[in-house]
């Protein structure tokens, strides 16, 4: 990393074929019952806080412990939603597996709503990444959906790949 520069973020999508609500309450709720660390993680908004079970949301952040930077879950409306769905199908086409994958392109069309999760890798704790992969998990399970990890792959809900996107490269 180069002195002066930001830290880059990496952003994680899950795509959720269900249309059932999902409240900031619920996600936080799982983190702070996974016991993933030895202090609570901070939320913002606080999980008591009313908006944080409303519907209807733009952002969360989760502030891990040891963690100098929160983790962000931004909540798609659907002009974003459409965009990454149009996106996330040519990265595919793009890879050549169109054929291979078919149901998988139909599975992502037919997303009805799209979480995307920010973070700074460089920044992260072993904890954070487990909170993270248990996170992407119950989100993928609870919404029926599948993660999508930009130039790397594409995820189930048991985060188990369902198509690399990651070319081997031959020195």
């Amino acid at each position: 990393m180069l002195l002066g520069h930001p830290p880059m973020s990496q952003y994680l999508r899950i795509l959720c074929r269900t249309e059932r609500p999902l409240p900031r309450a619920e996600i936080g709720n799982f983190i702070h019952e996974g016991w993933f660390f030895n202090a609570p993680p901070r939320f913002e908004p606080t999980l008591d806080a009313p908006e944080a079970a409303h519907l209807e949301w733009a952002r969360f952040e989760v502030h891990p412990p040891g963690v100098g930077r929160p983790i962000v879950l931004h909540y798609a409306t659907q002009d974003v939603l459409a965009h990454s769905i149009e996106e996330l199908i040519q990265t595919l086409l793009d890879a050549g597996l169109e054929t291979s994958h078919a149901a998988l392109l139909q599975r992502i069309r037919a997303s009805r709503q799209l979480i995307t999760i920010e973070v700074e890798p460089l920044r992260m704790t072993d904890d954070a990444w487990e909170m993270l992969d248990a996170t992407e998990a119950f989100v993928a399970r609870s919404r029926d959906g599948v993660v999508f990890v930009s130039g790397e792959a594409v995820y189930d809900a048991a985060l188990q790949p369902l198509c690399v996107l990651r070319r081997p490269t031959f020195g």
